[in-house]
């Protein structure tokens, strides 16, 4: 009775329209069937229901009924008959055909008249099997069937409220759907604690996929994350594969979670030969895309390593380093292994990258950028880089701003694609569009990398100023932690702090130091502000009053590969811009915190040292 209540108390809740009834009505969807755990009721076997399982197409289903009025049985019967040739396409009659025969009619007559006699079952099997024809939830049948399973709600197991689930989404939405999706997340709520069986890690998964697609209590959440943490490692490969997935989905993340995403990786890991590639495909897109909304559990560099390698030792084909490295470069994660593989394919067929599309070239480039790896192959490899059609391609959506600097980290210079590049109409449309921060810092680097290493090489127009200036406002920094042990070592008046060049760089840190290398303090100066015409505000004004500077940057994470300490190809190429100016010293941000607290004065010492030395 409980759970009926809340059937009605869905139906309130869901908005109140009049429900129109058509006869039948097309809406498409992909189907599966229900879990093994529906049984459905064995009907009686006479000859009519003989012939038609036996069955060769929905045509000769439809000419064995005729006329017949058939009992609840042998409807079933039909309809799972006609349902298996469509889903097989072991027939020439197309669904819409179907549903417009008048003995299919009949069958739905038929279905109607027996609905008070269905179990369960066949209640759920006839709606799965009515929407996979494309029938509307708005139509009689289909509102019977609805209706039925509302007065059934008791009944229903965990795999029922998880298959029905799957079907109202694939429905036109009705108030009935809508009040049944409403119902079923509080409806499984009621009933996990009660029916879910522990030991059966696929029904527990199926319930883990449930609650990512629906609201439920974060206990609710718990309860199910904690059964399958308690089966350790003990997982076969595919439902570690699965679990991972669906974690993924999981949102928000919970520390508690921690232990199942490790026990899955583990198991992965150690059975990595039971997967298939499509399945360690999709595990890198779920994790890659996770981990870059900062859940760094979902990062395992073993299972990224063992991807590479399977790839490699089972030699595959060269789209399928192209998917993997896709992956790698949205994570930063570097694999020289499969570069080097990627790029013996390549040799072995140059003109590939003549004709592929763009996405592949923007993945070669990139990932060797990120690497900054250039190779002996690469510079034959180039020549045919630059014949593929891309290059002449004039959408504006693609991401043109990191091509063109990942081409100058690979020592390709192709003058022409900046200028189209900094043409007023391309920016004006390349930033109108959402979420553009990191191409404003993009192109802060290109204006940068043109006005110092390629100064003499490009004779083209610059940007409109109003986006460096954008670009500059952006490109803020707020590193605090290197601060206080460098003014302990050279004394605050010599310590500039967020100074900026009048290219835009922008400084964490500037020791200002005479012709000995002596703390010096400039005259006339505080912390530098963007107008770069204000006097004593730049680092250049200060190299024109006589002063010696060395910049201190403390690059973010997000700069460097991820796998190892190595500023990625662009930000590189930032750094080489910001050295025709000032020599700078770079602290690891992962190295400082290494440190313990006594060893961070000499460490900076040293490496000061070091670079002044070197100067």
């Amino acid at each position: 009775m409980m759970i009926r209540n809340i059937i009605q108390y869905a139906l309130k809740a869901a908005p109140s329209r009049k429900i129109f009834v058509r006869r039948f009505s097309v809406a498409r969807a992909h189907y599966c069937t229900p879990t093994s755990d529906v049984i459905y009721h064995q009907p009686g076997q006479d000859d009519l229901l003989n012939s038609i399982r036996h069955s060769k197409d929905t045509l000769e289903v439809l000419d064995l009924v005729g006329d017949h009025s058939l009992s609840s049985e042998q409807t079933i019967t039909c309809l799972r008959s006609i349902f298996n040739h469509q889903k097989q396409s072991n027939t020439i009659m197309k669904s819409s055909d179907v549903i417009k025969h008048p003995v299919f009619e009949n069958l739905c007559n038929d279905l109607r008249r027996h609905c008070r006699n269905l179990t369960l079952n066949d209640t759920i099997d006839a709606l799965k099997i009515l929407s996979f024809l494309k029938i509307s939830p708005n139509s009689r049948i289909m509102t019977s069937l609805l209706s039925l399973i509302k007065y059934q709600i008791n009944d229903v197991t965990l795999a029922h409220l998880i298959f029905l689930d799957f079907l109202l989404r694939k429905m036109q939405k009705t108030p009935l759907t809508e009040a049944l999706s409403i119902a079923l997340p509080m409806i499984f709520q009621i009933q996990l604690p009660l029916k879910l069986d522990p030991e059966n890690i696929r029904e527990v998964n199926d319930c883990l996929a449930f609650v990512t697609r629906n609201a439920v209590s974060e206990q609710c959440k718990t309860n199910i994350v904690t059964t399958l943490t308690l089966h350790g490692e003990d997982l076969t490969a595919l439902e570690a594969a699965f679990t991972i997935k669906q974690m993924c989905e999981l949102k928000p993340y919970n520390s508690n979670y921690d232990k199942l995403i490790s026990n899955c990786f583990a198991v992965l890991n150690k059975n990595f030969h039971d997967l298939y590639f499509s399945t360690i495909d999709s595990i890198l897109t779920k994790v890659v895309d996770r981990y870059n909304y900062h859940d760094q559990i979902f990062y395992d560099e073993e299972f990224m390593r063992k991807s590479a390698e399977f790839v490699i030792k089972n030699d595959k084909e060269i789209e399928t380093s192209f998917y993997i490295l896709k992956k790698f470069n949205k994570l930063g994660f570097v694999n020289y292994e499969l570069l080097n593989y990627l790029l013996g394919k390549l040799m072995m067929n140059p003109k590939y990258i003549e004709t592929v599309t763009a996405g592949y070239v923007f993945t070669l480039v990139g990932a060797l950028s990120i690497a900054h790896y250039a190779p002996v192959e690469w510079l034959t490899i180039k020549d045919h880089v630059l014949q593929n059609p891309v290059f002449e391609n004039e959408r504006v959506d693609m991401p043109w701003l990191k091509f063109v600097l990942d081409l100058l980290v690979l020592d390709v210079w192709k003058p022409d694609l900046i200028e189209r590049i900094f043409a007023p109409e391309f920016l004006r449309q390349y930033f109108a569009r959402d979420n553009n921060d990191l191409d404003y810092s993009l192109l802060l680097i290109l204006y940068q990398v043109v006005t110092t290493i390629k100064k003499d090489e490009y004779q083209g127009p610059l940007p409109d100023m109003k986006y460096i200036r954008k670009a500059e406002e952006l490109n803020q920094t707020d590193d605090q932690l290197l601060g206080p042990s460098l003014k302990y070592i050279y004394s605050n008046f010599s310590i500039l702090s967020k100074a900026r060049t009048r290219l835009g760089h922008n400084i964490e840190y500037v020791i200002v130091l005479d012709k000995e290398n002596h703390p010096a303090e400039p005259t006339g100066t505080e912390p530098a502000v963007i107008d770069e015409a204000a006097e004593g505000h730049t680092v250049e004004d200060l190299q024109e009053q006589g002063y010696k500077l060395l910049g201190v940057i403390r690059p973010p994470k997000s700069h460097y590969v991820h796998n190892f300490e190595k500023l990625k190809g662009i930000f590189w190429l930032k750094l080489q811009t910001l050295e025709h100016i000032l020599p700078v010293t770079v602290i690891s941000g992962r190295a400082w915190k290494d440190l313990l607290e006594k060893e961070k004065i000499p460490y900076l010492e040293q490496v000061i040292r070091q670079r002044l030395e070197n100067q």
